[in-house]
């Protein structure tokens, strides 16, 4: 009898928790929806970790597909925790996911896609812990434009004009209100 190794490959997926993975790379996944268990669940505070272990192996959780939490209904939270490679909130990710009130965006992430948070209805709240707008690539329509109720809160550090720079970027003008806030910091897992 010969022994074979099972070694997980770029596509597979599999579950942990409330969240369901895709493999990129020997290094890296993407997260790509809800478990089983996590679709069961009535209501949701959705924790992103910044890496994840899988039959022996450790990876960077570097992505959030496209649509991988399309129209989850059950989500109320969001919290991305940082992680020290770059993270990518991919377009349509929580698009219709309308009862999710707050996001925590880590500084690691470098893109936000279109319509990353569209129909987010009941979002009033992203902390956003990048203090230079420009490091992350925030693409027209990733917030929801019909919120006028939304705030934005970032980090308060000694960057002058950081609150103005926020303010003239196009992808932050559906922020009825930028604040300077001791809550817009990474979170470590």
């Amino acid at each position: 009898m010969i022994a074979v190794a099972m070694t997980a490959m770029a596509a597979d997926t599999f579950e942990l928790g409330n969240l369901k993975y895709e493999i990129l790379s020997s290094i890296s996944v993407s997260v790509s929806g809800l478990s089983t268990s996590g679709k069961a669940a009535s209501s949701l505070a959705l924790d992103i970790p910044p890496s994840v272990t899988y039959s022996g192996v450790k990876y960077a959780v570097t992505e959030i597909h496209s649509y991988a939490f399309e129209n989850a209904t059950n989500l109320t939270s969001v919290t991305i925790n940082y992680c020290p490679n770059s993270t990518r909130i991919s377009n349509d990710a929580f698009r219709g996911c309308k009862n999710i009130a707050y996001v925590r965006i880590p500084s690691s992430t470098k893109y936000i896609g279109t319509n990353a948070f569209a129909g987010c209805t009941s979002l009033k709240y992203v902390y956003m812990a990048c203090p230079d707008p420009d490091a992350v690539d925030v693409q027209n329509n990733a917030f929801p434009a019909n919120n006028s109720h939304m705030e934005l809160h970032i980090p308060k550090v000694g960057i002058t004009g950081i609150r103005d720079a926020y303010k003239r970027l196009a992808a932050y003008v559906p922020f009825s209100v930028v604040y300077n806030s001791s809550e817009a910091y990474d979170f470590l897992f």
